[in-house]
């Protein structure tokens, strides 16, 4: 016995309906899969973007703190960064000199004032050992 022609169509009616079901099915799993990578994608990207922007940040703000202690005065600062061959670097090597110029300068600034004290009390000692200036008639008035 053979199926009937109407068996056949509404058995490839059936197929066909189960295939789409299964076809959509495949398509809705796939867009969440799509969408599960292109988020997934993003974040990494995010994270990477993240910890580039702490390597370059991080090394400007410990810059900045130690710039900020030079100019209080902390001559015993640490200068981060010296070692690095980027823009860091740099500008940790023009720190560096910096706070060896301020040092100049306060070594310099104190050997004047100390001059300054000498001479102070050197014509303070000129002074008080000076003879007292002659007596001069006054003129009179007439």
């Amino acid at each position: 016995m053979a199926p009937s022609q109407e068996a056949l169509a509404t058995f490839a009616a059936d197929m066909t309906q189960g295939q789409r079901r299964t076809v959509n099915e495949r398509r809705v799993e796939l867009r969440i899969l799509v969408a599960s990578g292109i988020a997934g994608a993003l974040l990494l990207v995010l994270l990477v973007a993240m910890a580039l922007l702490r390597s370059v940040t991080r090394p400007v703000v410990r810059m900045a703190r130690t710039a900020a202690e030079l100019a209080h005065g902390n001559h015993a600062v640490a200068i981060p960064a010296l070692g690095n061959d980027d823009a860091t670097g740099t500008v940790a090597r023009a720190l560096t000199y910096f706070r060896e110029n301020l040092i100049q300068a306060d070594r310099l600034r104190k050997e004047l004032e100390l001059a300054l004290q000498r001479a102070d009390a050197a014509q303070a000692r000129a002074v008080a050992a000076a003879p007292p200036p002659p007596e001069l008639p006054m003129p009179s008035v007439e």
